[in-house]
Formats: structure tokens, C-alpha cells, sequence
């Protein structure tokens, strides 16, 4: 009885452990997609993303280049927000964009 109990404990954190990996995937999926919108429509979400961070200067949005990571760093030093909520405002910033 002890081990069958111990199986079923087993088999539902495998379940547990399942269900992260697969939302680990998904975000990750969700974030190289953004990354590619980023760069192709930089010179649009640019204008997005002065307006929501407006201390970053211009100089300083040249040297991002819609590069993802250097934009979320630059923004998470400045603010000391999470990455994960920079990287949210940003999904928003893009998917705003793109229905314009």
C-alpha cells in the first residue's frame, strides 16, 4: 500500500512538473516571436516605447536596435522592475503597434 502510494505521488508531480514545462514552452514560443516583431518594427515601437519609458534618450534607443534583451536590461537597471514585467509591457506596446 505504502508504494502504491508513493507511485501516485510520483505520477502526480510528473503531471505538476508537465504542466510547468509546457507554459515554460509556450512563453517561451510567445517571446521569440515578440523578439523577431521587435526587430522588424522597431522604428514603429520605438516611438511605443519612448512614450511608455520616456527618460530613455534617443541616443539610447539607436544603441537597443530593437534588440529584446538590451532594451529589457536597459529598462530593468533603470527601474528595477522584474524582466517579466518589462517583457509584458512590451507584448503590449507590440501587439498595440501592430493593430495600427
Amino acid at each position: 500500500m505504502r508504494k502504491i502510494t508513493q507511485i501516485i505521488g510520483w505520477v502526480a508531480i510528473a503531471a505538476v512538473v508537465g504542466r510547468l514545462v509546457s507554459t515554460m514552452t509556450d512563453r517561451n514560443s510567445e517571446l521569440k516571436r515578440l523578439r523577431k516583431q521587435l526587430k522588424k518594427d522597431w522604428s514603429v515601437v520605438a516611438k511605443e516605447v519612448r512614450k511608455s519609458w520616456n527618460w530613455l534618450t534617443d541616443d539610447e534607443l539607436d544603441r537597443v536596435g530593437g534588440e529584446w534583451d538590451r532594451l529589457v536590461t536597459k529598462i530593468r537597471k533603470r527601474t528595477g522592475s522584474s524582466a517579466e514585467a518589462i517583457e509584458d509591457e512590451l507584448k503590449e506596446l507590440l501587439e498595440t503597434a501592430a493593430r495600427r
